[in-house]
């Protein structure tokens, strides 16, 4: 966010390029956290 408010106007397609790739981590994170969890047996 820092980052993009520095550039004048950033490319659309560069933003939503970032935004599916963040959405991504996000979702990886999520389904990480909750098949640690399962097999944790927490």
């Amino acid at each position: 966010m820092l980052l993009t408010h520095r550039a004048p106007r950033p490319s659309p397609w560069r933003r939503v390029f970032l935004h599916i790739v963040v959405t991504n981590l996000l979702l990886v994170f999520l389904a990480l956290v909750i098949y640690l969890g399962r097999h944790a047996g927490t």
